[in-house]
């Protein structure tokens, strides 16, 4: 069976995209593959934003995400250069779940990966 790093680069208000790229790893882990690592990067940081508010109609996709790292026990990697530019902190507003790292480990995650693929 296959290994993936996933890599997100839309916004989670993009939840079609975010949602899309969740199913893709649940059906990947439920066909047998293994999924080591998703990498947040560029406008995808938003979600491990703590304050970000949905209207009450919207599903919360960075929960989803947590829910599925938890069970499948993924990193969530978020590149925190790109998070620090756009204000979202460590230790201040970073949503507990989502792991602060940077380019190194994402491109550690693809050595092991059979395969990369970008949302």
């Amino acid at each position: 069976m296959a290994t993936f790093s996933l890599v997100l680069q839309d916004s989670a208000d993009n939840s079609y995209r975010s949602a899309l790229a969740c199913r893709f790893a649940q059906a990947a882990v439920a066909a047998g593959h293994s999924i080591n690592a998703v990498f947040f990067y560029s406008a995808a940081v938003d979600h491990a934003n703590a304050l970000r508010e949905l209207p009450s109609d919207e599903t919360d996709v960075a929960t989803t995400w947590l829910v599925f790292a938890q069970q499948h026990a993924v990193p969530l990697i978020v590149c925190h250069t790109v998070a620090t530019r756009r204000g979202i902190i460590e230790g201040e507003n970073w949503r507990a779940g989502f792991q602060a790292s940077g380019l190194t480990e994402f491109m550690a995650s693809t050595q092991t990966a059979d395969r990369v693929v970008q949302f």
